[in-house]
């Protein structure tokens, strides 16, 4: 696989890394889909890594995140790795709901299940592997002649 279609990042288990990491998927998607699909690609990647840093660590600050990045002919997949204790976000029924009016947070579980494919796997080794998938959709013309 040539560098193109592959990247990998390592991140600390802090706020702090999210911009990087959004610079960082943003520059990998960049000129292989739309502006509103990257939106939509960063915002999905981003709502999972916040929620492994803020409810996977926690406190734990020395934490790390593996973040690997493949390009496919028509899809991204992200495949985000921890070693936090395990947690399959996808058994979380209430989580994929719409957060009731005036709730802090319980936005992100169902960003990244609206636009992406989600898998979730133990790692090998402990820990927690989350793989979201973005696939490129057919554009369906609304047009009639």
């Amino acid at each position: 696989m040539s560098s193109d279609s592959f990247r990998s990042i390592t991140l600390a288990s802090s706020l702090s890394e999210l911009s990087r990491a959004r610079a960082e998927i943003l520059s990998f998607i960049e000129g292989h889909v739309s502006e509103m699909d990257a939106s939509h690609i960063v915002l999905s990647v981003d709502e999972a890594l916040s929620n492994i840093i803020r409810h996977g660590y926690g406190e734990k600050s020395d934490g790390l995140v593996v973040l690997d990045m493949h390009l496919y002919d028509s899809s991204f997949e992200f495949t985000l790795s921890d070693t936090a204790p395990l947690y399959n976000p996808l058994e979380n029924a209430a989580a994929q709901n719409e957060p009731v009016d005036g709730a802090n947070g319980g936005f992100g579980i169902g960003v990244y299940l609206r636009f992406m494919d989600v898998r979730y796997e133990i790692n090998e080794n402990g820990g927690n592997r989350l793989i979201l998938k973005w696939e490129k959709k057919n554009e369906v013309s609304t047009e009639s002649d």
